[in-house]
Parts: structure tokens; sequence; C-alpha cells
């Protein structure tokens, strides 16, 4: 696995990042990197899991910093006490080998709180999924 010290390190030293959307800035804690490594249960991520998210966090800041709406919400409310929102960007990202993947940044909220950089999850992209490269 590549080195998750240097990964940690990044991911602390973005501290945060102005969204143009919210016209606020996202802030970067230790919630948001506990859930890269665990899944919401508390248990590890698998390592076929973890690696891609590590990989694609040196992305995070500069998407985070265009003026792009969020393609998904959601919200929850816990124990009646308080409500979290959840506001999901996606983004279609070409790598110079010209392979091609979904990045979707999940930003999150709870009630009278910052909003939070809370996961990223890198997935195929559909539109190239199944087709063949020249």
């Amino acid at each position: 696995m590549s080195n998750l010290k240097n990964h940690k390190e990044f991911y602390f030293s973005i501290q945060k990042v102005y969204n143009p959307h919210f016209q606020e800035d996202i802030i970067f804690d230790i919630q948001g990197w506990n859930h890269i490594l665990k899944q919401g249960n508390g248990a590890n991520r698998e390592l076929k899991e973890l690696e891609p998210r590590l990989e694609i966090l040196y992305l995070i800041p500069t998407l985070l910093s265009k003026n792009i709406s969020p393609q998904e919400y959601s919200d929850r409310i816990y124990n009646k006490s308080f409500e979290v929102e959840f506001y999901s960007f996606i983004y279609a990202i070409r790598q110079e080998n010209g392979q091609e993947f979904r990045l979707k940044i999940v930003i999150r909220q709870k009630t009278g709180k910052p909003k939070q950089f809370y996961s990223v999850i890198k997935m195929k992209h559909k539109h190239f999924q199944n087709k063949e490269t020249p």
C-alpha cells in the first residue's frame, strides 16, 4: 500500500477549502480522515477500497474550489436531536494515461456546525465502462 503517513500529512495540511457554491469553507478534520479509513460501522476498509481513496486525495482541494453545484443531496435526523445534511459533488476525471473515472466527494453538515469533508469515492466512469480503448 502507498505510504499512509504521507497521505495523512497531506490530508491534514489541507485544513479547509473555500467552496464558491456554498460561499464558505469546507473543513478537513479527523472525522473525514476516519471515514476514509473506516466504514460507517467502524470496521476498517479493505485495502482494495482504501487505496483508490488515498490515491485521489490530491484532487479534492482543486475540485472543491470550483463553482459547481452538488449533484446529490440527502438529510438524516438522528435521535430527533440533530440533523445531518449530505451534499455530493460528482466529477468526470480523465487521467494522463487516458483512463477515465468518476469521483464523488461528499460534504457533511451537522446542525449548527460548519460543512466538512466527509468522503471521497472513485467510481468507474459509466459512459466508458464497457468500451475498449483503441
